[in-house]
């Protein structure tokens, strides 16, 4: 394959951008900077090894909500040629860290696993729905403790992260980085396929870990190569909006007194699947 100059990545990035912001179906609000690089060579073909991943926090209650993430992650799969489509329930690393009930959280996972099968995106991919194994994320801390050192403005964020929500915000980094940004992830299927290259998906919440994740790249590097694509979602797929929202086997409901980010996030889904409510 022909090695681009700086300008001709420069233009092929300015065009991927375009492409994937532009799209309102994708409801893609930004590519993370920093890497995006990463996605050339998936949009070019090359022999790298691509998946697409979506990492779901453990809850004990999912909200209806949950499903425009799925939809949005596999609308972005057909637009970027990747090898497997990934949608990982943390289920091990909240019970770890948050101390969240496995049992529970597995039966919340089953319930959206069951949901969104019947996602009309999935045709012609090749997606892996699955909950993560155990794993010794805890290596990674010494090197987030390095990487918030360097990083005032950002330890305060995620401290004050944490608080809010009850967890640990540098073991948060650390499964982060290792989630995202090295091949170590195990997963409960059998199908999966191991990365040359993660492009990452998620929320505008995701924002601070990334620049953590950042930091800590340029302190080890990543095993794999990376990419990350922040959507409009501003609230988690495993939180309840503030006042309540719909959950998972409640179908949509009556959206009127909801947050009014969670409402367009559902009401952006319908519409995309023409009143599909289930």
């Amino acid at each position: 394959m022909k090695q681009r100059t700086e300008q001709e990545s420069n233009i092929q990035l300015k065009h991927i951008r375009k492409r994937l912001q532009g799209d309102q179906s994708l409801y893609i609000e930004s590519i993370g900077r920093q890497d995006e690089r990463g996605l050339i060579g998936a949009f070019d073909g090359d022999d790298k090894t691509t998946v697409l991943r979506l990492v779901m926090g453990a809850t004990a209650r999912m909200p209806y909500r949950a499903l425009s993430y799925i939809d949005t992650l596999l609308r972005i799969a057909r637009v970027i040629p990747v090898d497997q489509v990934q949608i990982v329930h943390a289920v091990n690393l909240g019970n770890k860290i948050n101390d969240i009930d496995l049992a529970t959280s597995i039966a919340q996972f089953d319930k959206i696993s069951v949901h969104s099968m019947a996602n009309r995106q999935l045709v012609d991919l090749d997606v892996v729905h699955a909950t993560d194994t155990p794993l010794d994320t805890d290596q990674f801390v010494p090197l987030a403790e390095e990487a918030l050192g360097r990083d005032g403005e950002l330890a305060e964020k995620l401290q004050s992260k944490g608080t809010k929500h009850g967890g640990d915000s540098v073991r948060y980094l650390a499964a982060h980085y290792a989630f995202q940004d090295t091949d170590l992830l195990e997963l409960s299927s059998p199908n999966q396929i191991r990365p040359d290259r993660i492009i990452s998906v998620g929320g505008s919440q995701e924002r601070t870990f990334y620049r953590g994740r950042m930091g800590m790249q340029a302190l080890r590097g990543p095993d794999v190569e990376t990419a990350q694509i922040f959507t409009r979602h501003l609230i988690p797929p495993y939180y309840t909006a503030r006042g309540g929202e719909p959950e998972i086997d409640d179908g949509v409901g009556d959206l009127s007194d909801i947050d009014p980010a969670a409402r367009r996030d559902i009401e952006h889904f319908l519409h995309n699947n023409e009143g599909v409510t289930s």
